[in-house]
């Protein structure tokens, strides 16, 4: 299973909501920023990027440390071939909006909390201005048909 937006592009925030891991974790929204469960560039929790987005959403999660797990796994579902232990899960938790849970392989647990993220997922709308020029248009060809028919 992975996460793909259907139609037309959405407005994607992912966000940061925290770590419990013994490895250095990482996830990667590809393009624009990465998220640190530990060491010198840490992620505050709550931190969050946006992203417009039609098709495949591009993130993955990692380890960077210790060295015996380094390894990615990508929202396709194909982890590296040197790290098939590492797994992810999604859990929808309204129409719109997802956490995806990341678990590594340190020791062996199966916790889904060694790094967890929030995808929320909306609808790009039309710019105001596009409206008020439908809106217009559609006026002056009521008004043109009216004056044809007096």
């Amino acid at each position: 299973m992975f996460l793909n937006i259907a139609g037309d592009a959405a407005s994607v925030t992912y966000s940061f909501l925290g770590a419990e891991a013994g490895n250095r974790n990482f996830a990667a929204i590809i393009d624009d920023r990465e998220f640190f469960n530990r060491g010198s560039n840490t992620t505050a929790t709550g931190a969050s990027v946006t992203q417009y987005v039609s098709g495949f959403l591009d993130f993955a999660f990692g380890t960077l440390a210790p060295d015996r797990a380094i390894s990615l796994f990508n929202n396709n579902g194909l982890p590296d071939l040197q790290a098939s232990n590492f797994a992810m899960g999604f859990v929808q938790i309204s129409a719109s909006a997802f956490y995806v849970l990341f678990d590594d392989i340190a020791f062996g647990d199966r916790d889904f909390d060694d790094m967890v993220m929030r995808i929320d997922v909306a609808a790009v709308p039309l710019p105001a201005g596009g409206l008020l020029l439908l809106s217009a248009l559609g006026g002056a060809l009521v008004l043109r048909r009216r004056k044809k028919f007096a």
